[in-house]
């Protein structure tokens, strides 16, 4: 549940219904708590919300912990799938600069051989007073030039006010809503009971309960339908967080299901706050960005990837010269298309009203005659497009203005997001113009009204006799923008236009060799100077004791992407004529691994009766020591007959360990690659894999003459499975 917005609360943010709201405490009404509160007109109301939302920021420090429960059969037909895990969540800011730390799991909605019902999502993400960032640990990447979009959620603004802006709107008569205010005794307190029902989704309303004697907090929301609640939201335990600020220590969230006769529900969400801070900024050293060594690095302002290897900086200057590497993606061209409840093609171009020139202009309009000109909506203001999009206009721009190319991006009427719009221009180096468009005629806005657009981002081409033309249709490579900006730029007689590929960049094969040569020759330099890195440790069982005669390996690796996004990659490795760098564990369960150059190493223990381990350690370009303990358990075996249909063993059958499924509880959190080899049935059928790591491993067995063999998951331990294959090609 994502602060119990249902699937019908899109329809509230569309303008049915709005959420509660963001307000710090205003003096408390005189007299008993559930004494008769002022009467006050809509439009007063808003005012004092207003109010009350201009004392309150997002500095400071909070911290939570909270359970969610969920159906996770999300198909809406047979019984319920009920899951349940625990998260936590820390937001720390100074006013400017914001970090979000979140550790807790994620419902999957297609269970199968592979992919569990939970699984870990831990982030962080937030602003270093430079750059966006968004660190998914869980998906080992890294994007500079974004957020996570649910950061909001843990923002103190949110996470106890919810959205701040709506319900002064509609008190005010923006939104086509009906509101009503009275006055309501909950738990002896008196508020302001603020109800709504939208004029044009029959059915729909909301209701909130607004309290004077804390600050007009909104101690609950319910949106609803037909009198029923499908969403709820209450806030428990209120107090003064600081003077004249009140917070609750708890907040509880449930969607429901109110389709049927009895509402059933959805979702459950309940939030412990543990810590709330407000107003005392964090110091700057927790702002700071340290990206690590073996992630995957998205520059989002350059449309390309990266793998933070610490050998990348050596290598990629001789990928840029000789290969042009890293490219910048402009596949996403692909999803832009001409959105529009109007048949356009071909038409003269409505008029383009312009309410302000963000960045770029102003322009004399007239200018364009003659032209070919983008007419872009709405791209620039959707957190997660907005850069992927900002990059292959850029490069569309800079390849085609010369030729006759202009563009002008519509980025809706509203004020409240310049400040935002021309930091993405900065940050993205946006050369086109950013412009708001009139609202005299429309609310949303008088060109997007003359393009009847649909959807939130859309694309229409003008050409030089001044006519639309489509550029398809705006969805999966259902977009043409590329093609269509091609033959209209030839129609108004341009030549010789630069060739774009819209397909995703990869690197050539002769740069896989020169990137590994290049490398091993570095790394051969480097370790011949005897380099002061190494690796260090302690190696125990499961109980912390130490373990004696381990052996532990280091191999030297290189690792890149291939493509511009995460997705694809080559490992080189460096093979030393003596092996690879080897220790063992004394008698305290202590090695260490000296002279080794920077690097990213694959360090794998074994030892006799243990589970084997193994993960990567880097050791960065000033050589400090780095640290790798490892904890081993005790190892396990899984033992079984292959067979025909008629029993007989089958012998020459490959038994390939092709998964390893972890486990957190009951719940399957996980499923890696083991890295074992297979093994070869003899004439009795039989196979063995002994010191496992604890899980169950998904086999793969193939045999001539009968059908590959995919079985259930097996549980390390086991020692009689019995694997029957079917006859085929």
């Amino acid at each position: 549940m994502t602060c119990g917005v249902s699937t019908s609360g899109a329809r509230l943010r569309a303008g049915l219904c709005v959420l509660a709201l963001l307000c710090p405490a205003l003096a408390a009404a005189e007299g008993p708590a559930d004494a008769p509160l002022p009467e006050v007109t809509a439009t007063q109301l808003a005012a004092k919300l207003r109010e009350a939302m201009a004392r309150n920021d997002d500095r400071g420090t909070i911290r939570v912990l909270f359970t969610n429960t969920q159906d996770i059969n999300f198909r809406g037909t047979g019984e319920p799938n009920w899951v349940s895990y625990r998260g936590r969540a820390r937001y720390e800011g100074d006013g400017t600069r914001w970090r979000v730390e979140y550790d807790a799991m994620i419902p999957n909605a297609n269970v199968g051989r592979t992919m569990p019902r939970l699984s870990p999502d831990r982030w962080s993400t937030g602003f270093d007073g430079e750059r966006l960032y968004d660190l998914q640990a869980s998906r080992n990447t890294l994007q500079l030039g974004a957020t996570t979009i649910s950061a909001m959620l843990w923002k103190p603004r949110y996470l106890i006010w919810e959205r701040s802006q709506d319900l002064p709107e509609t008190l005010e008569g923006v939104g086509k809503q009906e509101v009503s205010i009275s006055q309501r005794v909950v738990d002896g307190v008196r508020c302001y009971a603020v109800e709504s029902k939208s004029t044009t989704a029959r059915g729909y309303g909301g209701e909130w309960l607004l309290a004077p004697k804390w600050g007009y907090l909104p101690i609950s929301r319910k949106w609803t339908h037909d009198g029923k609640a499908y969403s709820i939201r209450t806030l428990q335990g209120v107090h003064e967080a600081a003077p004249g600020l009140w917070a609750p220590e708890r907040i509880e969230e449930e969607s429901l299901n109110v389709r049927g006769p009895t509402p059933q529900l959805n979702s459950r969400r309940r939030i412990q706050v543990l810590e709330y801070r407000p107003g005392a900024a964090p110091p700057a050293a927790a702002f700071e960005l340290k990206i690590p060594y073996g992630i995957d690095v998205v520059e989002l302002a350059n449309g390309w990837s990266y793998h933070n290897d610490p050998w990348w900086p050596d290598v990629a200057p001789m990928l840029r010269d000789k290969y042009g590497w890293p490219k910048p993606n402009l596949s996403w061209l692909t999803f832009l298309g001409s959105g529009s409840e109007k048949k356009l093609d071909g038409e003269p171009a409505p008029p383009l009203r312009i309410k302000e020139w963000v960045t770029g202009g102003p322009m004399d309009l007239t200018s364009l005659r003659g032209k070919v000109t983008l007419i872009e909506f709405g791209s620039v203001l959707d957190s997660h497009y907005a850069p992927r999009y900002a990059v292959a206009l850029r490069e569309l721009y800079a390849a085609y203005h010369a030729a006759g190319l202009e563009i002008l991006s519509f980025q809706g009427t509203s004020r409240e997001e310049v400040a935002e719009i021309r930091r993405f221009a900065k940050e993205f180096r946006v050369p086109y113009p950013i412009v708001l468009d009139d609202d005299r005629t429309d609310p949303a806005g008088d060109t997007a009204k003359a393009f009847a657009i649909r959807g939130r981002i859309c694309a229409f081409l003008i050409d030089h006799e001044g006519k639309v033309r489509s550029v398809g249709e705006p969805t999966m490579n259902g977009g043409h923008v590329l093609e269509t900006v091609v033959a209209a730029l030839q129609k108004a007689g341009a030549r010789d236009l630069k060739a774009l590929s819209l397909e995703m960049p990869k690197l050539p094969v002769d740069a896989y060799r020169d990137a590994e040569a290049l490398f091993r020759a570095k790394a051969k330099e480097a370790l011949g100077r005897n380099p002061a890195g190494k690796i260090a440790g302690r190696i125990v069982d499961e109980k912390g004791r130490p373990i004696a005669g381990a052996t532990v390996q280091a191999s030297l690796q290189f690792t890149f992407l291939i493509f511009a996004e995460p997705g694809g990659y080559y490992l080189a490795s460096y093979q030393r004529p003596e092996g690879p760098f080897a220790a063992e564990s004394d008698g305290d369960g202590r090695f260490e691994i000296p002279g080794l150059c920077k690097g990213g190493y694959l360090v794998k223990v074994t030892a006799p009766g243990r589970a084997w381990a193994e993960r990567k350690v880097f050791v960065g370009p000033d050589l400090a020591p780095a640290p790798a303990d490892f904890e081993m358990k005790q190892g396990d075996t899984i033992a079984g007959v292959v067979r025909d249909r008629q029993g007989k063993p089958v012998a020459g059958a490959t038994v390939t360990p092709d998964g390893r499924q972890n486990f957190v509880g009951d719940e399957m959190s996980s499923t890696v690659h083991p890295h074992i080899p297979g093994v070869t049935t003899g004439d009795d059928g039989r196979f063995r894999f002994s010191n496992l790591q604890e899980g169950r491993y998904l086999l793969k067995i193939e045999a001539p003459g009968f059908k590959p063999l995919e079985p259930d998951a097996i549980p390390a331990g086991t020692q009689d499975a019995t694997l029957t294959l079917e006859p085929g090609p």
